[in-house]
Order: C-alpha cells, then structure tokens, then sequence
C-alpha cells in the first residue's frame, strides 16, 4: 500500500513538472522548442486558411461544397453551437447575438491535413516532428497551445487518432 502511495507521489511530481515547464516554455514565447513560434494554427485550403475565430460567412465560403447541420444550445457560452458536418470534416460555429464566430474544427478521416500536412492515421512521431515537445497532455491527446486556440491531437497505439482546432 505505501508503494502504491510512493507511486502515486513520484507521477504527481512528474506530471506536475511536465506542465511547468511547458507553462514557462509558454511565457518565454518557446510555442514550439527548436521550431518556428506559431501564433495560432489553421487548417488550409490553397492559400486561404480558417481558423478558430475566424467569421463563419469567411469560413463557409472557403470550405464550400455540401453539409448538413445540427444546432444545439452552447455548453461553452451564450447562444447556440451550429455544427457543419462535411464529408471530411466538422465545423462548429459559436453563435449569439453579436456574432457568428468558428470555435472548433475537426478532422474525420485521413483525406484531410492540417497546414503542416499531419493527418489521421500519421505516427506519433511525425507529431513530434512537426510540432514540437511543447504539448500539455489532455487524457491520450497532445494539446498544443495557440495564442487563442489549441490544437488537440489524439493518439490511439502511437498514431494520430485524431485532429481538432479549437478555441480557448
């Protein structure tokens, strides 16, 4: 029993060091330690990207084709969550009074890439590669943090299991 408390204190000292030192990276303005410092992330399109705050009219225009909706009262703010479901992937549109503002974006399979061309399917260590050892850990996905947004990228068996923009 004490062993398993010893265990359990040792992890916790860990983990917490991880986060600080990620947290100070952060202050330093070290997004990415031994990459380029990113400001936020976007998914591309040619030479268009959108983004997490971006104004839904911008973002629908660029990813055009068919979607078919689903609107919900937001569990994150006031107003309602539109959720766009395209063959490929899913956005989530924040919208209130003020304005309609995308607050999340995920991917649905492997026919799609993020701007730095990572996709659902890719190793854990082209994740590392790509994006540095600059991560908070969120469960089994790697949380990589924007100036307003994040990138979750899951990983299931040393794979990307999955790829989500989403806001702060």
């Amino acid at each position: 029993m004490l062993l398993c408390f010893l265990m359990l204190l040792m992890i916790s000292a860990l983990c917490g060091c991880i986060k600080k030192e990620a947290e100070e990276n952060r202050a330093k303005g070290n997004q990415n330690i031994g990459k380029e410092t990113r400001q936020d992330y976007s998914y591309r399109i040619g030479d268009k990207s959108v983004y997490v705050g971006q104004t839904a009219a911008e973002a629908l225009q660029l990813l055009g084709g068919e979607y078919e909706t689903y609107e919900a009262p937001s569990c994150a703010a006031e107003g309602t969550d539109v959720f766009y479901y395209y063959q490929n992937l899913t956005l989530v549109v924040l919208n209130t009074e003020k304005e309609k503002i995308v607050s999340q974006l995920y991917f649905k399979n492997d026919s799609v890439a993020t701007a730095e061309g990572l996709r659902i399917g890719d190793p854990y260590a082209k994740v590392i590669d790509t994006y540095g050892e600059d991560y908070l850990i969120e469960g089994t996905a790697l949380n990589y943090q924007g100036n307003k947004m994040q990138l979750v990228i899951g990983i299931k068996d040393q794979k990307v299991d999955s790829v989500t923009y989403k806001s702060k």
